[in-house]
């Protein structure tokens, strides 16, 4: 019976979810991690729930790991509008194959408001427990030294290396030269923005992949057609911005946030989304690369 009792407790303590709760600037985050007792290599997961105000922009900051633990996913849901405020949602999976690590930290939401003033929210830490596959055996095994290093080749065994690194070579330059004579004119952003959305259709993708590259078409346009960058934002986070972009007509400002309506509802439907839907969704990221017109800001114009 004990030992039941002891199996039973052990299956509990692995499910167990942490949440952290803080509100600072007047922003409210949540964050929950569950599970919060691992074996290396298990998934976690990590959700993190914010409430803004209006005029407020979110974003976590640009990290592929938060301490020991890697994201091998990651999703989001943002600015979403609620009578609270403005709703932000990530979803992630992480893992971590450091049974040391005794806490999840580093997680920090970065907000910008309407001002241009930002500010930094760091999230609570979230203590971990983690156990090693061997457990308190390791340091008892008898393990085997590496072998030390051994020569591959011998002195003669490079020549061939030699004349294949050679052929190489000049089998690369013949294909550049060949590659320039066979250079194409190249399209004009809108051009190539255009062409992509018709392969897009003409492609049988699955929703998460039509979404992406739908958003990742446009974002691709703007960054050409104005001469943007901006490597620090998400694509959806960076469409966000831009429609507040002075250098956009009030029309064109209109037709992206149409834009990112209509691939919100393809991206976030609770069921799988009709064919209608995608439909409207290239339709109206068409209209927006096709009527768009390039204003120049009064910078631009004296210089």
């Amino acid at each position: 019976m004990k030992f039941v009792l002891s199996i039973l407790l052990a299956t509990t303590s692995t499910v167990l979810a942490e949440t952290t709760r803080t509100v600072q600037d007047g922003i409210a985050v949540e964050v929950t991690v569950e599970p919060t007792t691992i074996t290396v290599g298990d998934t976690v997961t990590l959700r993190i729930d914010a409430v803004a105000p209006d005029q407020i922009q979110l974003a976590l900051s640009e990290e592929e790991a938060f301490g020991s633990f890697v994201i091998t996913e990651a999703t989001s849901l943002l600015d979403i509008p609620s009578d609270t405020g403005r709703i932000w949602t990530w979803a992630m999976q992480l893992d971590t194959f450091d049974a040391s690590a005794t806490e999840l930290d580093n997680v920090e939401i970065i907000w910008t408001d309407s001002n241009g003033n930002t500010g930094t929210i760091a999230v609570p830490s979230v203590p971990m427990h983690i156990t090693s596959v061997a457990g308190s055996d390791l340091e008892t095994m008898n393990l085997r030294q590496i072998k030390g290093s051994v020569p591959l080749l011998s002195t003669i065994g490079w020549w061939p290396v030699y004349l294949g690194g050679t052929a190489l070579l000049c089998g690369g330059i013949i294909y550049i030269l060949l590659g320039r004579a066979r250079t194409k004119p190249t399209l004009s952003p809108k051009g190539q923005a255009l062409l992509a959305l018709t392969r897009l259709q003409q492609d049988t993708v699955e929703v998460q992949e039509f979404y992406t590259r739908l958003s990742s078409i446009v974002r691709s346009y703007i960054e050409a057609e104005f001469n943007i960058t901006a490597t620090g934002q998400t694509t959806r986070e960076f469409l966000i911005a831009e429609k507040e972009n002075p250098r956009l007509e009030h029309n064109d400002r209109t037709s992206l946030s149409d834009f990112l309506v209509a691939a919100d509802l393809v991206k976030f439907a609770q069921l799988e989304p009709k064919k209608q839907s995608w439909d409207h969704a290239l339709q109206k990221a068409t209209a927006f690369v096709s009527n768009t017109i390039v204003l120049h800001t009064e910078a631009e114009v004296a210089a």
